[in-house]
């Protein structure tokens, strides 16, 4: 049995609480972009009993339109250099939003959206498959890992009256 230390994990805690509070205020003077629209959570992969791999035709189509719209932030903030090595993220979604929603999946559209914001990706898959080299601009972030996302908050604002959009801060 484990001697459990409860001050132990409440100064964790207050630490962690600290560090988000101090982060966030880093946010003010950050990098912001809005979305109109719905997010689609990110879908589970399916395969069919021949063994191809798709994703659902709504959570790719809204990818698509969402790499395409992320690119306006390259032209909003032409000061960086793309893709970002690292950066942390808080997301709000606004407005009428089904409260149902999975926040992980979310979040994950969001920054797969980020990842691949070239809006190149089908052509870049194509010419890996035809052995051709990749030329291809960047994406906004370079990766949704850990190392490349360390810090990521999501939060919802609903509001019944007002349409729902996506506020993308990045910091």
């Amino acid at each position: 049995m484990t001697n459990y230390d409860l001050r132990r994990d409440r100064d964790l805690l207050n630490y962690m609480i600290d560090r988000q509070i101090a982060e966030l205020e880093a946010a003010r003077s950050a990098m912001l972009f809005r979305l109109e629209g719905v997010i689609v959570p990110k879908a589970r992969p399916r395969s069919t009993r021949t063994g191809h791999v798709y994703t659902q035709g709504s959570y790719s189509d809204w990818k698509s339109m969402a790499t395409k719209a992320f690119e306006e932030i390259k032209t909003l903030y032409p000061g960086y250099t793309y893709p970002l090595q690292q950066c942390n993220a808080f997301y709000v979604l606004d407005g009428k939003y089904s409260r149902q929603g999975d926040g992980d999946n979310i979040a994950g559209s969001i920054n797969d959206a980020l990842v691949d914001s070239s809006g190149k990706k089908q052509e870049k898959d194509l010419a890996k498959r035809r052995g051709l080299a990749e030329h291809e601009e960047p994406g906004i972030l370079k990766g949704d890992n850990l190392n490349c996302i360390p810090s990521q908050t999501i939060a919802l604002n609903y509001h019944k009256n007002r349409p729902p959009s996506l506020l993308v801060c990045l910091y």
